[in-house]
C-alpha cells in the first residue's frame, strides 16, 4: 500500500515563495497611493533616464575629446573624467572605446550621409549630386564646428573609403563614370583626390574662426570654389563646374547633432 501523502494547510500550497514575497513587498510599498508614494513604473522611469543622461555624458565627452584628438589620442579614464563619471561605469554602456567610437560615427557621419543621399531623389546629374554633397558637407562643419572636427579625425585613413561619407562618395564617383559624366584613369586615385579635397574644404570651415589671419579668410562661397575644383578633378571644364557648384541647394533634412553642447538626451 503506497503511504499516505502529508496534507498541507489550506492556501500552503499555493503560497508564494520568500523571494516572490520580499518582490511583492518591495512593489506595494512602491506603488502609488493617497499619499503622493511613488510607483513602481516610476522607478524604473527614473532610472533608465539616470542612464540615458549618463550615456549621454560620456558619449557627448567622447565626441569632444576625439574631435580633438582622435581615437587613438583618447584613453577610457580621459572619457569618464571629462563626463564626471566613474571608471567601472563606463563599462555598463559601452565594452571598449572602439564601441563608443563606433556609436558615434554611427550617430553622425553614418546618419548624416544616409539623409545626405536623398540628393539622389533630387538631382539626376552625379556632378550637381557630389557638388551639392560636398557643399553641405563643408557648410554643416562651419555650423557644427565638433561635428567637423570628428568627421575630419575619422576620415582620414584607409577605412573611410568603406564607411560614412567615403562609402557614399565611392559609390557616386563611379555612378559617374559609368554615366561618361567623368573622366577616369584610376578610380582609387580619383576617389582619394576628391575625398581629400572635401576634407581640406571641411577643415577650412571648421577652423575658419580659430584663426585671425587664415589665409582662406571667410568667403561665404568657399564650399562653392572647393567644389567647383573637385568637379575640374572628375573632368568638368572650369565654366561648367563653377555654374553647377553655384546653383541653390536642393532642400535636405539633414539630421541635427544630437550631441551638440547644451542639448540634453531628452531634448
Amino acid at each position: 500500500m503506497p503511504p499516505l501523502k502529508k496534507s498541507m494547510p489550506s492556501g500552503i500550497a499555493n503560497a508564494p515563495s520568500k523571494r516572490t514575497r520580499d518582490a511583492l513587498k518591495v512593489g506595494k510599498a512602491k506603488q502609488t497611493d493617497e499619499a503622493g508614494r511613488e510607483s513602481v513604473g516610476a522607478a524604473t522611469t527614473r532610472q533608465d533616464k539616470r542612464r540615458q543622461e549618463t550615456r549621454f555624458k560620456l558619449m557627448r565627452a567622447a565626441l569632444q575629446l576625439m574631435s580633438a584628438k582622435g581615437l587613438d589620442g583618447v584613453a577610457i579614464q580621459d572619457i569618464t573624467n571629462a563626463a564626471d563619471v566613474g571608471f567601472g561605469s563606463f563599462y555598463n554602456y559601452f565594452p571598449s572605446k572602439e564601441a563608443i567610437f563606433q556609436n558615434l560615427k554611427e550617430e553622425l557621419i553614418e546618419h548624416y550621409a544616409a539623409a545626405l543621399d536623398k540628393l539622389g531623389e533630387q538631382v539626376a546629374d552625379p556632378a550637381e549630386k557630389i557638388a551639392a554633397s560636398a557643399r553641405y558637407t563643408m557648410r554643416h562643419g562651419r555650423a557644427d564646428p565638433v561635428w567637423g572636427k570628428f568627421v575630419l579625425a575619422t576620415n582620414f585613413n584607409r577605412d573611410s573609403l568603406h564607411a560614412g561619407l567615403g562609402r557614399y562618395l565611392l559609390r557616386d564617383v563611379m555612378t559617374g563614370i559609368e554615366a561618361k559624366r567623368f573622366v577616369c584613369h584610376d578610380l582609387a586615385s580619383l576617389v582619394v583626390a576628391v575625398g581629400s579635397t572635401i576634407l581640406g574644404g571641411l577643415m577650412a570651415e571648421v577652423t575658419v574662426s580659430e584663426h585671425a589671419d587664415d589665409p582662406f579668410g571667410s568667403p561665404d562661397d568657399l564650399p562653392e570654389k572647393i567644389s567647383a575644383t573637385l568637379l575640374v578633378t572628375l573632368g568638368l571644364p572650369w565654366a561648367e563646374a563653377w555654374t553647377i557648384a553655384s546653383r541653390p541647394l536642393p532642400v535636405v533634412d539633414l539630421p541635427a547633432n544630437p550631441l551638440s553642447v547644451g542639448m540634453r538626451p531628452d531634448s
